[in-house]
């Protein structure tokens, strides 16, 4: 039999809806959470799915925790009086992607993925040292195709699950995120409605 594994995504209430009514979903990139502008790590990632997940059609990927949220701190960030919904999936392993969440956030902010200290600061000062400019960017090659490499480890199995970097906020709690092509009615095992509580007062400032 298959293995699968458990996960819970966060949604929009009207993704709930949607898949409801469909049994099937992808990501629409003209859904208002991009609004327009798709970042570029997201397509980087999305051209490396072809290569790990079965029959693969090319979407953007539904994102995914692999330790059940905690809706008492998540309903802070999300709009006050928006209904969305905690959904919590049962999927084939072959179906999934998982990764360390510190290590998609350095493919996400386009930075150097190293396994340790000394790998990266020899990035930065080899790098900085042939590119004196810091404004310069993308990156002239062959250091782009040097940056994108270090962002194929995000597969790793050998990766560490936490940030070596001990400044890190991810250095301290292990975290693993996974993404899935297409979510299926027949995966959800549990359903979660609740209410977002985060906004800002009259003078911008942000109030829960």
């Amino acid at each position: 039999m298959p293995a699968k594994t458990r996960l819970w995504t966060i949604q929009p209430v009207e993704v709930w809806h949607g898949l409801s009514r469909e049994r099937s979903l992808y990501v629409r990139e003209d859904a208002e959470r991009y609004r327009g502008y798709i970042p570029p790590a997201y397509r980087w990632l999305q051209s490396r799915l072809a290569n790990r997940l079965p029959a693969y059609r090319g979407h953007l990927p539904w994102w995914a925790y692999c330790r059940k949220p905690d809706l008492r701190r998540h309903r802070h960030l999300r709009p006050k009086g928006a209904t969305e919904v905690r959904l919590e999936l049962e999927i084939r392993d072959e179906h999934v992607v998982r990764f360390p969440c510190w290590a998609w956030q350095r493919v996400f902010c386009e930075d150097y993925l190293a396994t340790n200290q000394e790998e990266y600061e020899t990035w930065i000062r080899e790098s900085r040292a042939a590119i004196p400019d810091e404004d310069t960017w993308p990156l002239p090659q062959p250091w782009r195709l040097r940056l994108e490499g270090s962002w194929e480890r995000l597969f790793s199995p050998e990766l560490p699950i936490v940030d070596w970097d001990k400044a890190s906020c991810w250095s301290r709690t292990p975290c693993v995120e996974a993404v899935l092509e297409q979510l299926r009615l027949a995966d959800v095992r549990h359903v979660t409605l609740f209410t977002g509580s985060f906004h800002y007062d009259d003078r911008g400032k942000s109030v829960s």
